[in-house]
């Protein structure tokens, strides 16, 4: 399994980080490559909760929350990866908070790609580092997002007020 892994200290109280995430069905409010999501089910917090994220390149993707510990740890099982040639795909956000006013996000992004070796190479090569951004990408909306208050549109372009 190869693994990806990025920090970012995010400038808002861990309950406002951890209320995001949570809220497993709303992720297309501050992640730039999903255009819409909604739960799968009426479990929409916690360990079993379920969406469909619909990707403004286009396709979708399943997701499974496997761990739910509150402000500190979501794993996430990409169950159905949609438009990806991967086998298996697990993200996992840790949470710890500095001060009254930010929190540090630990994610880490691991993966199985399909096509045997290489699939292996290309996961080096290429997915390592395409994972890594998007890591990255997640956790800078993340921190638009719940500093403005703002939808994060796609390539973090701000759409207006998140309140529906």
């Amino acid at each position: 399994m190869a693994t990806v892994t990025v920090h970012r200290t995010i400038d808002a109280p861990i309950e406002d980080v951890w209320e995001a995430l949570d809220d497993f069905g709303t992720v297309y409010t501050f992640h730039p490559h999903v255009a819409s999501s909604h739960s799968l089910d009426d479990v929409e917090r916690g360990t079993g909760a379920k969406r469909q994220c619909d990707l403004y390149a286009g396709g979708s993707i399943r997701e499974v929350v496997l761990e739910s510990v509150p402000e500190k740890r979501q794993v996430v099982d990409i169950f159905d990866t949609g438009p990806f040639p991967l086998k298996k795909n697990v993200a996992t956000f840790d949470l710890e908070s500095i001060d009254d006013d930010r929190t540090r996000v630990d994610a880490e992004m691991s993966f199985v790609p399909n096509y045997g070796p290489a699939g292996w190479v290309m996961a080096h090569v290429v997915m390592k580092r395409q994972f890594r951004s998007l890591l990255e990408d997640i956790l800078e909306n993340l921190e638009r997002h719940l500093q403005t208050g703002q939808l994060i549109g796609e390539k973090g372009t701000l759409l207006g007020d998140a309140k529906c």
